[in-house]
């Protein structure tokens, strides 16, 4: 086939369509853009027989397109191409350990049952982890609370829920030791969901998720900024990414180089409070400086602004609960963020608002 690969169906809007392929006879190859018209070469090279090439163009909208692919001694070929935004969704606070009693009276899948079809209708979701994961270990001392999910809510999160990548840097991501956080961050991978924000080390707790969609590449990266300190990592030690200025700049410029967009999800704010506080609005600041072109935070347990920015970026300072015991009235609702993403950053959002009914999230 001189074809390399089948063209991709779908592309996100302002990737390059690119055609490998490998001539097979001398001649001028060409790709030729059919619809919408008028009709146009849009790219061409002279090659040689055996010769490896690539044609390639941006469409410059989004929209339906058709194109005909001629080369040199092949019959012309069609390529049909959608150009669409990828469809990012954003939640809050997951923690099936926060609300054990409902995971063994009704099953791990049951927490999803409600939101499960919209969340796997997009293209990526990403969630604060706010738990430990894992079936023991040793409650970290002088904390009032303790989170253990068991493994088969990881699944489930993964299978009902539809999401890709969590951040789990928050302030119960250790809350049963390191070796345990260490063996949890083994169970996301290995129910194919990608873990930021924690790792072996500091160099791992920092080091991005890359995900590419719609030849995409958008890269997830975690920060906490919340008590107990004792959490983060260091060079010899696993722990959670630390939300300081300078991990911050390290991790976001280092994630830029790889990727066309940048999500950068931290755990910061007040408890219960609805408007972000100066660390929260430093912090972001540092994020978008440093390359970011989304920030999402957690910890409050309420929704917190979403505010756009200039040169298509976007901050939500908290998104709340979602899969949670709220434990308090004006925590039971929240929204999940869906977000249209671009190669120039965001396109457009909007939320969806959920109620918290126990600790299950229900559309309102």
């Amino acid at each position: 086939m001189p074809v390399a690969a089948p063209p991709p169906a779908w592309l996100a809007t302002g990737v390059a369509l690119r055609i490998p392929f490998v001539a097979t006879a001398a001649g001028t190859a060409e790709l030729v853009r059919v619809a919408p018209g008028p009709q146009a070469v849009v790219a061409q090279d002279d090659v040689a027989p055996g010769a490896r090439s690539a044609l390639a163009t941006t469409p410059p909208a989004d929209g339906r397109y058709r194109y005909r692919l001629v080369l040199p001694g092949e019959a012309a070929r069609a390529v049909a191409l959608r150009v669409r935004p990828v469809s990012l969704a954003a939640v809050g606070d997951v923690s099936p350990g926060s609300a054990i009693a409902d995971v063994r009276r009704h099953g791990p899948s049951w927490h999803w049952a409600k939101v499960g079809a919209w969340l796997r209708s997009r293209d990526l979701v990403v969630a604060n982890l706010e738990t430990a994961v894992g079936t023991g270990g040793t409650p970290w001392p002088d904390k009032p609370f303790h989170f253990l999910s068991p493994p088969a809510t990881i699944r489930a999160m993964a299978r009902a829920g539809g999401v890709d990548v969590v951040t789990v840097a928050n302030n119960h991501g250790v809350d049963f030791g390191r070796r345990t956080f260490a063996s949890g961050l083994r169970t996301i991978r290995r129910a194919g969901v990608l873990p930021v924000g924690g790792g072996t080390d500091l160099p791992g707790a920092l080091a991005p998720a890359i995900v590419v969609r719609g030849g995409l590449r958008i890269a997830f990266v975690g920060f906490d900024a919340y008590p107990p300190f004792g959490f983060w990592a260091t060079a010899g030690r696993a722990g959670l990414a630390p939300g300081t200025v300078a991990a911050v700049r390290t991790a976001v410029t280092a994630a830029r180089t790889r990727a066309d967009v940048v999500v950068a999800y931290f755990h910061w704010g007040v408890e219960l409070h609805t408007t972000p506080n100066a660390k929260q609005r430093r912090l972001a600041s540092a994020a978008f400086a440093a390359g970011a072109d989304v920030v999402l935070g957690a910890h409050p347990h309420v929704l917190q602004p979403v505010r756009s920015r200039s040169g298509g970026r976007l901050v939500a300072y908290s998104l709340g609960n979602f899969v949670f015991d709220p434990g308090s009235a004006v925590a039971h609702r929240s929204a999940a963020l869906a977000i249209d993403l671009t190669k120039d950053g965001v396109r457009a959002h909007h939320l969806r608002r959920v109620q918290i009914v126990g600790s299950r999230p229900v559309w309102r």
